[in-house]
């Protein structure tokens, strides 16, 4: 089903998109659907756009809640293909084979479901802890070859990725079971701050009333948008695309593995195959700018990873992490070495050496460069919050609300005043 321009579809989107990451990864994600062949991909993903945090049931919570637009952000994303009335949307109380039908329909394009409690509430929709295998699996149930006889019973198989929404977090330890990795790496969560806090429309400046007001302006342009032109945009996309097919298997794949590189995701299997989910985003969203037929850039895409990732992991343990592996290094005594103020290491010294102790306000001080920090906290996505953490268990310093501080150290800088993070090396040696 088809209606509208695609001129029209990227005009209307544009100023919300300005200051939305999530309408952004939205709108790149039904792209993606064609390049997971082109780069030997057989996993799709489900991101799953959930709350920022659980729901409270309070009432006075409730009289100041909004939309924070999940569902709004996801049917954007699908009016690349069709039609995406909230009436169209497949919720995830549809059975196995519905499941199957679906997903089968859309192969290499793109799949979203809708209202993921409603699995839990009846016996009959397919289990939210069964989708993520069955959607990026790619293979629906096998039959037997008589069965296969009946045209309507055949073996279906596809790839894709896929789009979804709920009320309560994929890793609410509250409210779930502990979900597998494998599980974690299929259906991604994709956190949305609370309405009242802009919701999808996260880069709005201003007080709390501006940003209600203006989200309310920018959903109504996204929603008369994506009800006057839809199914437009993904057959211009594949006009663009299909020449030049072959030639764009290796971009696809370097920005992939460039983008896996920036994030620091290197550092083992399960966590290259999280960050490629996105770099394949990533990889669209660059090809939609470079088609022009989209106004925006791919930054939105990075932003959104550190969000996810910061979702599935344990801010706790990673900054446990940290701290057990910062007190080897101090006793080890060669990576952080003591430099006293006015002073310079020798240059042998100065080479190996990860950070520095010196006395900063009579407190004796780890000085880290911030790019090594972000290599010693795994994953390196979700260093802003182990840093909060650890300003809130009061072993980082904290300059002007910042989590860094510039310090000159004679003889390593010249004349810039690199930022670091600045540790109590007492607090760091008897934590725990």
């Amino acid at each position: 089903m088809r209606q509208g321009t695609a001129n029209a579809w990227r005009d209307g989107l544009k100023r919300a998109c300005r200051y939305s990451d999530f309408l952004l990864f939205a709108l790149s994600v039904p792209a993606s659907g064609p390049l997971l062949d082109l780069v030997g991909e057989d996993e799709g993903a489900i991101f799953h756009f959930q709350p920022q945090n659980a729901p409270v049931s309070s009432s006075s919570d409730a009289k100041t809640r909004s939309s924070s637009g999940k569902t709004l952000a996801a049917r954007a994303g699908m009016s690349e293909i069709g039609r995406c009335r909230k009436s169209d949307l497949v919720t995830f109380a549809a059975t196995r084979r519905a499941v199957e039908d679906y997903c089968f329909a859309h192969n290499h394009l793109a799949a979203l479901f809708d209202e993921e409690g409603r699995a839990l509430s009846t016996g009959h929709g397919v289990k939210a802890s069964e989708l993520p295998y069955l959607v990026t699996g790619g293979v629906g149930t096998l039959r037997s070859t008589k069965a296969m006889q009946d045209r309507d019973l055949q073996n279906l198989r596809w790839s894709l990725p896929a789009l979804s929404s709920g009320e309560i977090p994929l890793d609410d330890p509250a409210k779930r079971a502990a979900r597998p990795e494998g599980a974690q790496a299929r259906m991604i969560p994709v956190p949305i701050p609370p309405g009242r806090r802009g919701g999808i429309f996260n880069r709005m400046e201003g007080t709390t009333s501006r940003k209600v007001k203006l989200g309310r302006k920018l959903a109504q342009q996204v929603e008369e948008t994506i009800a006057a032109n839809f199914g437009v945009l993904m057959p211009e996309y594949l006009r663009h695309l299909v020449p030049v097919r072959e030639k764009m298997r290796p971009r696809v794949r370097q920005i992939i593995d460039a983008f896996v590189d920036k994030m620091r995701a290197n550092t083992d299997p399960w966590e290259r195959r999280f960050a490629e989910k996105f770099g394949i985003v990533l990889a669209a969203a660059v090809l939609l700018a470079e088609f022009r037929l989209t106004p925006w850039t791919e930054n939105a895409v990075a932003r959104v990873y550190k969000r996810s990732r910061a979702a599935s992991a344990s801010i706790d343990e990673a900054t446990d992490n940290l701290i057990d592996r910062m007190k080897k290094l101090l006793r080890g005594g060669e990576r952080f070495r003591v430099i006293k103020k006015g002073k310079s290491l020798p240059a042998g010294q100065a080479d190996r050496a990860w950070g520095y102790i010196r006395k900063l306000n009579d407190k004796r001080v780890i000085l880290i460069p911030y790019p090594r920090m972000q290599r010693l906290i795994n994953p390196s996505a979700i260093t802003t919050p182990v840093l909060r953490e650890l300003a809130r268990r009061e072993i980082l310093l904290k300059s002007d609300g910042k989590f860094t501080r510039q310090v000159m150290i004679k003889g390593l800088a010249g004349d810039k005043k690199p930022r670091y993070v600045c540790l109590l090396e007492t607090e760091v040696l008897t934590s725990f």
